[in-house]
């Protein structure tokens, strides 16, 4: 079954080159995969230093251990879990706590399937698995933010939000999962999956157990990445990727390539490749797309697609994203003596690309 009406929540001097367009150009698909492919990792000694307590709360597990009338359900929200009630499970159209929408969820048969894949999928291993690799981002995080409060950690299932609730939610004290989503296809019973108008199905096969904590750090990245608002040119929208995804590989340096920019191996070959690359990123300095503040520019190159046509079938929606990411390495590179804090807290787009000397490397 799909299950409708979800939300999702879950964002001047170039360099020049001689550019010809190959409106049919085939990507090739070299060994050479660049600095994009999945490298050798270390975390940080330091971090194991760190105090860093991780508790998983359960929701789904206490609300089917609830009777199932009203008077348990508001309970549940106003007083067993009444911070995670408030800003959580919310109505769609208000701000009324939702009751009977929990009510609803754990009542309706059709709902057991997905409650029992949640509970086979996130079983003890898989928990205290995500617990280890929370702590792991955490004490990363605590290296470079001492004051950090590790929020509190709860689970849960909203029927792919569709009886009151979001899909995921994180601010300083709270995060909140809800597990039916990050089933995945791999995961999620036959037939069962959010409405195909709202989440596609290229964007669900992104959603797996191993994203959540990275999703996680994704959010949180938002409290450090200083940005100049007043700057609409798309340079800086991919600076602010850019600088998102930097922010994750340093509190998770093991995480997969694949797994952080949601590409398939076959679409980090693609685009790591270096002749692959240097034609895409030829291609955007053609149409002079870098400083463009169009909205319909910035959606081409940044926005949600399974491909961008305008340039071949082959190459992967969100690509400038991949190359802010790329810019900001670079600038690290180039500029040893910034630490980390400071490329964050640097909210000049331009400056930080044209510091980077990047040319599409």
């Amino acid at each position: 079954m799909s299950f409708n009406n979800k939300i999702f929540s879950l964002k001047n001097s170039i360099y020049l080159f001689s550019v010809l367009i190959f409106s049919q150009i085939t990507f090739s698909n070299c060994n050479n995969t660049g600095s994009s492919q999945e490298e050798s990792c270390k975390e940080l000694p330091q971090a194991s230093n760190q105090k860093v307590e991780i508790e998983i709360i359960r929701l789904e597990k206490a609300l089917l251990k609830k009777e199932k009338n009203w008077k348990e359900m508001q309970k549940f929200l106003e007083e067993d879990f009444e911070e995670v009630g408030k800003k959580f499970y919310r109505h769609k159209k208000g701000d009324t706590l939702m009751p009977g929408g929990l009510l609803a969820l754990t009542s309706n048969p059709q709902v057991k399937p997905l409650f029992d894949a949640v509970e086979k999928t996130f079983d003890e291993k898989r928990i205290n698995d995500l617990k280890d690799e929370f702590k792991k981002a955490f004490q990363h995080l605590k290296i470079y933010y001492p004051n950090t409060k590790v929020p509190k950690i709860y689970t849960t299932v909203t029927g792919f939000g569709d009886f009151g609730g979001l899909d995921f939610y994180v601010d300083k004290d709270m995060i909140v999962v809800s597990l039916d989503f990050f089933l995945g296809e791999k995961y999620a019973p036959k037939g069962y999956r959010p409405n195909r108008n709202l989440i596609p199905d290229y964007q669900w096969k992104r959603f797996s157990p191993e994203s959540i904590v990275m999703n996680t750090m994704i959010f949180m990245s938002n409290a450090h990445n200083a940005t100049n608002m007043k700057d609409q040119t798309m340079i800086a929208e991919m600076i602010y990727y850019g600088k998102a995804y930097y922010f994750v590989k340093k509190m998770m340096p093991c995480v997969k390539d694949s797994i952080l920019f949601g590409y398939s191996k076959e679409d980090l070959r693609n685009i790591a490749d270096d002749r692959n690359r240097n034609f895409i990123w030829n291609f955007i300095i053609e149409k002079k797309a870098l400083f463009s503040e169009k909205e319909s520019t910035k959606k081409t190159y940044l926005g949600e697609s399974p491909y961008i046509a305008e340039i071949n079938k082959k190459c992967p929606g969100r690509v400038g994203r991949w190359f802010g990411w790329r810019m900001i390495k670079r600038f690290e590179e180039k500029n040893t003596d910034v630490p980390f804090e400071k490329i964050m807290q640097n909210p000049n787009a331009q400056e930080l690309f044209e510091k980077s000397k990047y040319n599409g490397q």
